[in-house]
């Protein structure tokens, strides 16, 4: 009877793992990423009535975009004050001239001058399809339309040249997608389906001045705006502001505004965390045309301009090098090379440049055989090309969850509330989990009104999603001696363990593809980033470190 005792008290430990493991998980899951939220997209409020009033959007770029549409589902009416007015003309809706075949200049395009990385490279993660696909019934149908399309997840990834397992990550099964297109023609495809599919969103183009605060309530009653060409300031009611306006952050200086006419003694600049990454880089975009891509295939380029996207991304190990390089397929016939680095005074100003960078980086391995013919190819065959020097501004969070006085009806979104290293990609893709978290707590309100403790709700039920970012990435850049820490931290000594933690987690990546998958769910917002300590990977790299020091002592 003991063997069968043994026999039954495993199972039953087992069992009672299992459920206690996969209940702790979707925990994590419904607190740390935002994709339960998402299939409360577009659903009818609980409450069949919308918020009586106006949303007042600051900021019409792709978080102000995202907002509006939300708002439009839960409230009588949106406006999104836009303060470049091309924005809101038919420019603003298509963007032809980007969406031609081969009667394309790219020196044509509109430039947002509130966006620093309007034209530069691009990536998304999985979350923002699933999300858009949901928002919007027809989005995959206008994003080809637009020239861009839905392409499988087969971003190459190497660290110090050494390639992850991507290709063995989906093995056996159908990879899921990201979106393969442009920042121009993402954000002028989003406005034009905002607005076609919520008529009670409406466009201002100006300025905001002001935010408007009336007795002790604290709520927000309504912004002041300058109208586009006009020096008249003008007042609209507001029942909920959210600043979209990135790193301008309007939101915060109209609270610091407020905060200093109430003679209130709290400074909100204790809320703001900022770290200098010194990244600099540079962009290069070029138009192949048609007769030169058999060309470019003989050199044994791997990108496929009708279902690749992202074709090398290559990462430097930061105890050896500080450069960096990728290569994306855009839409129609278009590709992107950026080439930079932490620290990196002179930025490459020509492909042959960003050659000569390529071909004398420390790697542990060479880059692939096809990218030094390839960037030779480019520079001589004297093709379109837009170059654009990217210095990043420094890494800011706005860490609103701590703030104890804000109003109840203010929210931010997106880079407002914090911008990371852009070389990450992770900008577009946090300002849809922002605008999915709204989503979710707007539908979950019992009644038609905006709760006293709304927007300290929203803040800490967004920060929880987005520090995982902070912290990676915080990280990430640290591993570099030109960065400037945040104010009381030491660079050195920050997250040490994790640090050492991760870099064997970059050593089984490359190895297991099982792992990498796990990897790419957690960076791709589909995920907790808690799954990667979980058991089976923690035994997976014990293992591995065990291995690799019994091989280096015998």
């Amino acid at each position: 009877m003991g063997i069968f005792h043994f026999l039954g008290f495993s199972l039953a430990f087992y069992a009672i793992y299992r459920f206690t493991a996969t209940l702790t998980r979707n925990k994590l899951r419904a607190i740390l990423t935002a994709v339960d939220d998402i299939p409360l997209l577009g659903l009818p409020r609980g409450c069949t009535r919308r918020i009586p009033g106006t949303a007042v959007v600051c900021g019409g770029s792709i978080a102000g975009l995202l907002t509006a549409k939300i708002c439009g589902d839960h409230f009588d009416k949106v406006v999104i004050v836009e303060p470049e007015e091309w924005v809101t003309t038919e420019e603003g809706l298509h963007d032809r001239h980007r969406q031609a075949l081969d009667n394309y200049s790219l020196e044509a395009d509109h430039k947002r001058a509130r966006v620093f990385q309007y034209t530069f490279m691009h990536g998304y993660q999985m979350f923002l399809p699933m999300a858009l696909k949901k928002l919007f019934k027809n989005f995959e149908v206008e994003i080809r339309r637009a020239g861009g399309r839905l392409v499988p997840h087969d971003f190459q990834v190497y660290w110090s040249g050494i390639p992850f397992p991507m290709s063995d990550v989906w093995k056996g099964k159908e990879a899921p997608h990201v979106l393969g297109i442009s920042r121009p023609l993402l954000e002028t495809t989003l406005r034009r389906l905002v607005l076609e599919s919520s008529p009670n969103v409406c466009y201002i183009a100006g300025s905001v001045v002001s935010m408007i605060q009336m007795g002790k309530d604290n709520v927000i009653q309504g912004v002041s705006i300058r109208p586009a060409g006009s020096s008249e300031v003008v007042q609209i009611a507001a029942t909920m502001v959210a600043d979209c306006t990135g790193p301008a952050r309007i939101g915060f200086k109209c609270l610091k505004d407020l905060q200093s006419k109430s003679g209130a003694t709290d400074n909100l600049e204790y809320l703001k965390k900022m770290y200098t990454h010194k990244l600099n880089t540079a962009s290069f975009e070029f138009k192949i045309p048609s007769d030169m891509i058999p060309k470019l295939k003989a050199l044994s380029f791997p990108g496929d301009f009708s279902r690749s996207w992202a074709v090398l991304n290559s990462a430097p190990d930061p105890d050896e090098e500080r450069r960096g390089l990728g290569v994306i397929c855009s839409e129609n016939n278009t590709i992107h090379v950026a080439c930079g680095g932490w620290g990196l005074e002179n930025p490459p100003q020509t492909i042959s440049e960003v050659r000569e960078i390529a071909s004398t980086l420390r790697l542990a391995r060479p880059l692939p055989s096809w990218v030094i013919p390839f960037l030779d190819f480019l520079d001589k065959e004297n093709l379109p090309c837009v170059h654009l020097h990217l210095r990043c501004p420094p890494a800011v969070w706005l860490q609103y969850h701590k703030a104890t006085n804000l109003p109840s009806n203010f929210v931010a979104l997106g880079d407002a509330v914090m911008n990371l290293n852009p070389l990450q990609g992770f900008g577009v893709t946090k300002a849809c989990v922002d605008a999915v978290t709204l989503n979710g707590l707007l539908t979950r309100l019992p009644g038609n009104t905006l709760p006293s403790d709304f927007g300290h709700k929203f803040f800490d039920i967004q920060a929880k999603r987005i520090k995982g970012r902070w912290d990676q990435t915080k990280m990430e850049d640290y591993a570099y001696d030109t960065t400037i820490p945040s104010h009381g931290e030491d660079k050195d000594t920050y997250a040490l363990w994790t640090r050492k933690f991760n870099r064997q987690l970059v050593k089984l990546l490359i190895k297991d593809p099982s792992v990498t998958a796990t990897w790419v769910q957690t960076r791709d917002w589909l995920a907790p980033e808690t799954d990667l300590l979980s058991p089976r990977i923690l035994l997976k790299l014990g293992w591995m470190i065990l291995s690799n020091t019994f091989s280096a002592l015998f």
